[in-house]
């Protein structure tokens, strides 16, 4: 026999699934051409997540950033360019996910979601959200970067199929870059790594690649000690003839 609080978990979610299908039903038609939207791919995505980790994760709505305030524009210019739209996240127990995935391409949209979705599913499995934050936020943005990467090989070595999928993926976060000349000389040299990762190919063996997030925590900070990002920027065709310093500016996500 049941027990009283299944019945009642039970209940809540009959209820909830009946009001998501209402609204969904009969909310106002967009203005412009319609785009893939979490709402409508986020039952599919519980079910993926559960086959593919084994674990289910409350998805949850990525909420756009704040504006900066006019103080925070005129004494952080080094922070150049400011985010401007909503990210995929994930604490270890909820995954964010941005609403509209403003692809009018439903079937390109339902990917990238798919993609999002297990990329921050994996991050959350291997404890990525967990490490305790580093000292700095350039040590702190390396980390995560050497995260998303190994994520991005795990998925691949888990699900072959996705390949393409995530160089879309990678792909469409390249595009929606802003140019380089926007961002301040203390932040280029990141911004410069993160193409490179954008635009190798998932297998490459010149990134380094950890086993797990205590390993990515020591590759940041080595990668930062040794100058490498530095020494990155100077083969950069884009950087030449220009002297820069890493600077512990944030990375524009």
């Amino acid at each position: 026999m049941a027990e009283p609080e299944d019945l009642l978990s039970d209940a809540a979610r009959h209820a909830t699934i009946y009001t998501r299908k209402m609204w969904r039903r009969y909310r106002p038609l967009p203005v412009g051409p319609p785009t893939a939207l979490l709402a409508d791919a986020a039952p599919r995505l519980d079910l993926l997540i559960k086959a593919v980790t084994g674990q289910s994760f409350t998805l949850r709505t990525a909420q756009h950033p704040a504006h900066p305030t006019f103080l925070s524009r005129l004494f952080g210019r080094v922070q150049f360019p400011w985010l401007q739209q909503a990210l995929p996240a994930t604490n270890g127990r909820y995954i964010w996910l941005p609403s509209d995935s403003k692809l009018t391409d439903i079937t390109l949209g339902n990917e990238l979601y798919r993609v999002m979705a297990l990329q921050q599913a994996l991050r959350a499995s291997r404890g990525s959200a967990a490490e305790t934050p580093l000292d700095s936020a350039l040590q702190q943005d390396v980390y995560l970067l050497l995260e998303a990467w190994a994520c991005d090989a795990e998925l691949v070595r888990q699900l072959p199929g996705m390949a393409d999928a995530v160089l879309r993926a990678r792909a469409h976060a390249l595009q929606l870059r802003p140019p380089l000349q926007r961002f301040s000389k203390a932040r280029r040299p990141l911004e410069l790594w993160l193409r490179q990762l954008l635009e190798s190919p998932i297998s490459a063996s010149h990134m380094p690649l950890s086993k797990h997030p205590a390993q990515s925590r020591w590759l940041a900070e080595e990668l930062i000690h040794s100058q490498a990002l530095l020494k990155n920027t100077q083969k950069n065709q884009q950087a030449k003839d220009q002297e820069y310093e890493l600077g512990n500016a944030p990375l524009r996500k």
